[in-house]
């Protein structure tokens, strides 16, 4: 009769050893994918949450209406911050202000202050103006941040910068909004 030979210790320990290198390999690599998972949805709230925002103020800035009492302007006022236009309320034309007061954008008028996006870590508009609305180019205003009240009827588009940072991601949006009702036209 054959003796039946049993594993060895020597086989046991080889066998553990490969499990164990196996089992450390797909942990991580299932942590990873859960971290990536987490990077991608942060980067994502970041880019929905900048991205409704500044959708929103371009539109009203788009419908900015020209007030004949402030030179014939659409934009009340701009600063590299901050813009003000005026917009209609109930049939009447009202300033509108955006502007960042900490990290938080923020939209005044005639209703009163209130907050439109936390977490803004820069916002920056930019100015930019024609003497032919329908130009092909225009061009940025002297100072390309702070338009002068001369330039201010001018004024045709607005150059909108936003970076937001949510669950500790960063995202950068750019805009470029064309002053429909600018009396530039």
């Amino acid at each position: 009769m054959k003796k039946q030979r049993g594993t060895t210790m020597i086989e046991l320990l080889l066998a553990a050893m490969i499990s164990l290198i196996i089992g450390a390999v797909t942990m991580v690599a299932f942590t990873d994918s859960v971290t990536m998972r987490d990077v991608s949805t942060g980067q994502n709230r970041a880019f929905a949450m900048a991205r409704t925002a500044v959708d929103s103020l371009a539109d009203h800035l788009r419908n900015a209406q020209s007030n004949a009492g402030d030179g014939d302007t659409a934009i009340g006022a701009a600063t590299k911050t901050s813009v003000t236009y005026y917009g209609l309320n109930g049939g009447a034309l009202h300033p509108v202000t955006y502007f960042l007061e900490g990290t938080q954008l923020k939209r005044t008028d005639a209703e009163g202050t209130k907050v439109v996006l936390n977490h803004v870590s820069s916002l920056e508009f930019s100015y930019f103006k024609t003497d032919d609305y329908t130009a092909p180019t225009w061009s940025p205003t002297t100072n390309p941040h702070v338009p002068t009240s001369a330039e201010r009827p001018q004024l045709a588009a607005v150059g909108i910068k936003a970076t937001v940072t949510a669950d500790g991601y960063q995202r950068s949006l750019k805009t470029f909004v064309r002053l429909r009702n600018s009396p530039a036209q």
